[in-house]
């Protein structure tokens, strides 16, 4: 064989996967329209992904090696139907009278990692889910002030909020503030204090300080980093509804 077609032949079979694998899905995905449809009732639905990226808060997610223990995946029903888990693959929403108002849960789509550089999906479930971290954590958040009623009242604590509740539970998994609302005693995560900052807590403080033991006159604030990872995992959330399933035929959201 010369060599001439050696390498022409290596190109080609090289060439021609990286056109079918890299190039021809990035160019037919990359603008891709609002998507218009009508649902089982006959109402308009559109479907616009959000484009939002968090890119910084997602490096610092890989970077921590987060993806080892959680997946960002709700499994389609070939895998293993994973739509009854309420709290990992969306929410039912009722009116004050129990009547059902909406169901977000639904699989995960290919639209959901839309101008994602890199989608996280996950090796292993040493956790939960957290593709729909953002809409739990809101649930943890009242159930936790809930829990502390008498003492956020009594002006003993202020109320969590969503952001904190992320933070705390980052620099320490074993005790944060899902422990309070009796719904876990244990976490397997390990800490991630080193995007914590520990610095003097002079004048009235950050209004960011978590609140944590620390040796006295100073406070515990997150870094830049711990910042971006909380904001990339609280607006975790894929509740837009979908068009249909050429496949299955019907709505990924009902």
């Amino acid at each position: 064989m010369k060599v001439q077609t050696f390498f022409t032949g290596l190109i080609a079979t090289f060439g021609t996967a990286w056109v079918l694998v890299i190039a021809y899905p990035f160019f037919a995905l990359k603008d891709q329209a609002a998507i218009e449809w009508e649902d089982k009732d006959g109402n308009p639905r559109q479907y616009s992904p959000t484009g939002q990226n968090h890119w910084r808060g997602a490096e610092v997610y890989r970077q921590e090696n987060c993806q080892t223990c959680h997946t960002r995946v709700i499994r389609n029903s070939v895998a293993g139907s994973e739509v009854f888990r309420s709290d990992w693959a969306g929410q039912k929403h009722y009116d004050e009278d129990g009547n059902l108002l909406a169901d977000t849960r639904r699989e995960s789509h290919p639209l959901d990692y839309r101008d994602k550089h890199y989608a996280s999906m996950g090796t292993g479930r040493v956790g939960p889910d957290l593709i729909n971290y953002g809409m739990r954590v809101a649930a943890e958040v009242k159930r936790a002030n809930e829990a502390n009623e008498k003492a956020i009242a009594a002006g003993e604590m202020k109320p969590f909020t969503v952001e904190e509740l992320t933070y705390l539970h980052l620099y320490n998994p074993r005790k944060d503030v899902a422990q309070s609302s009796g719904e876990k005693n244990w976490s397997n995560c390990p800490s991630n204090r080193h995007l914590f900052i520990t610095k003097s807590a002079a004048g009235q403080g950050s209004v960011r300080a978590l609140p944590v033991r620390t040796k006295e006159g100073s406070q515990v604030v997150p870094s830049a980093d711990a910042k971006a990872l909380m904001n990339f995992l609280n607006a975790s959330q894929h509740d837009q509804m979908l068009p249909k399933s050429e496949s299955k035929g019907e709505n990924f959201a009902e």
